[in-house]
């Protein structure tokens, strides 16, 4: 499995931050550069008014960036040989409990493998989320912690297999709403009527840097 960390060139303190703090759970970080939607000067036309309809609102820059790089590193993930990809944002720590002598990549051995079983069957898992506390949740694997929410939030730590990957890839060539909430959209509902799987870590593991985020 390949983990690999959406960065920008444009800011290696970042980066070299969570390189160091994975670095620290023994575990080595493969780095995908992002877009910087202001460097290139991207925005989009389309109109996020699900919240607020009739206001024209477009979501800004960086919510464009990070939609791309998502996007382009889920397509990426294709050219590699093996079947399980992991995906963490340059904020990312991990707040998990690591049994004595354990590692990180050893903790993650495990969902790899569950994720493996499912064969081609779209599946995600996400190690980091947010809003699924009052969400309706249902158990699916005790011992890892795996649930079925409707829907997790947040992007920053998530498992993925090349079959999710193409599906993400066609369901997501519209930047109009933050990437989580594009996913909640235009997605998972996609994964869920394809016999696919978008399952999360409860609680999570990972946290979002210092952002207080909802559990």
């Amino acid at each position: 499995m390949m983990l690999r960390v959406i960065s920008l060139r444009e800011t290696p303190q970042r980066l070299q931050a969570c390189r160091d703090h994975f670095a620290s759970l023994g575990m080595t970080l493969d780095v995908f550069y992002g877009v910087n939607a202001a460097k290139w000067g991207l925005l989009t036309k389309n109109a996020y008014e699900v919240d607020h309809p009739g206001t024209g609102f477009h979501i800004p820059q960086k919510h464009v960036g990070l939609h791309l790089s998502h996007y382009f590193m889920w397509r990426e993930s294709l050219l590699h040989p093996f079947n399980v990809h992991g995906c963490v944002e340059d904020d990312c720590r991990f707040v998990g409990d690591l049994k004595e002598g354990q590692t990180l990549p050893l903790l993650l051995a495990d969902y790899r493998e569950w994720i493996d079983l499912q064969g081609t069957t779209p599946t995600m898992i996400f190690l980091g989320s947010c809003n699924c506390s009052y969400k309706p949740s249902v158990l699916v694997d005790e011992r890892l912690h795996l649930y079925k929410v409707e829907w997790p939030q947040c992007t920053h730590a998530y498992l993925f297999n090349k079959a999710a990957a193409a599906l993400l890839i066609e369901t997501q060539e519209k930047s109009w709403a933050p990437i989580d909430l594009a996913l909640i959209f235009n997605s998972f509902p996609v994964f869920k009527e394809r016999g696919g799987q978008v399952l999360t870590v409860l609680p999570r593991l990972f946290d979002q840097g210092s952002q207080q985020i909802h559990p």
